[in-house]
Order: structure tokens, then sequence, then C-alpha cells
């Protein structure tokens, strides 16, 4: 190949990667959420949970959920947030404490999780899930 299709080629992929998308803005209003995850009343022992800013979704966060259903994360979105919850990556880790939840946890529209983040606190949460 020529330098010019390299040349072409080089500005395409610039063209392609800055155009049509508006970058997110620096979001400085971010706060600490911790607690705990419960599944039928004993502490769930892993997976993760998101959470997601109601008023625009590509605001999130993740953390791991630890052995004692326990969780922790610095720069969760301020407000109102859904929560997800999910255990099945367990399985491709072959990790243990694996537990099957109902499929709703991992969908915001389905996992009836909300939870509310506060600036400038300490927002301590526990997220209680059912298998009915």
């Amino acid at each position: 190949m020529s330098i010019r299709s390299y040349f072409v080629i080089v500005l395409f992929l610039l063209w392609s990667f800055g155009c049509g998308r508006t970058p997110l803005p620096v979001e400085s209003n971010r706060s600490p959420v911790s607690g705990q995850v419960t599944f039928d009343g004993s502490p769930l022992a892993g997976g993760s949970i998101t959470f997601i800013a109601k008023n625009d979704a590509r605001y999130r966060t993740t953390t791991a959920i630890g052995s004692e259903g326990k969780f922790s994360v610095a720069d969760a979105p301020q407000g109102m947030l859904q929560a997800t919850v999910e255990t099945e990556s367990l399985l491709f880790s072959k990790a243990q404490g694996y537990v099957k939840i109902p499929a709703k946890y991992s969908n915001p529209k389905t996992s009836g999780l909300s939870v509310k983040v506060e600036p400038g606190q300490t927002n301590e949460v526990t997220l209680e899930l059912r298998s009915r």
C-alpha cells in the first residue's frame, strides 16, 4: 500500500472517531456510596452492583460486591439513581459464592432498586433482593 492510501485510512479513522459523538461533560458531582446487598435476608456473597443516574443513563458506576455482601464506591453520581445487581459474572470467573438471583435485578427498568445519593454525606444503603 502506498503512503497516500495510509494517509486516507488515517484521515477516515480520525474523522469517524471524532464526528457525531458528543463527549460527556466533566462530572464533578460525585459522592461515595457504601453498604450491603442481601438476598432473602442473607448477605449476597459476590457479583457486582451498578448505580445509574435516573436523569441521564450515561452517568454510572459499577463496583464488586464482596463475600459478605458489602460494597463501596467513591464516585457515584449524585441524585436519584437506579441500581442493578448481577451475579452471573461469577459463573464465568469460576469464583465461589455464586447465587442465582432473579433476572429482573440486572435490568434498571425492572430491578425496582433506587438510591438517593446526597452531596457531602456518607451515603450508606442496604439493598434487599428477594427470590419472589
